[in-house]
């Protein structure tokens, strides 16, 4: 069974914390900082009420700042 997009980010962020997973001009992500984002993410939408298996639409700027 095929693991889903955030067990992969997961299992990266734990193998590679301090590598960058995003650069652009100017600034970068590191592993960390994205499965911290996401798992702050995921807990805003928890405490909305939404759960495994639900369908989620969002809406994202072009932007890291």
């Amino acid at each position: 069974m095929a693991d889903n997009f955030a067990v992969l980010i997961e299992a990266s962020a734990r193998a590679s914390r301090a590598r960058p997973i995003l650069a652009w001009q100017g600034g970068t992500l590191t592993y960390e900082e994205l499965d911290r984002r996401a798992s702050c993410a995921a807990g805003a939408l928890a405490a909305r009420g939404v759960q495994a298996g639900d369908r989620v639409a969002i809406s994202l700027p072009n932007s890291w700042s």
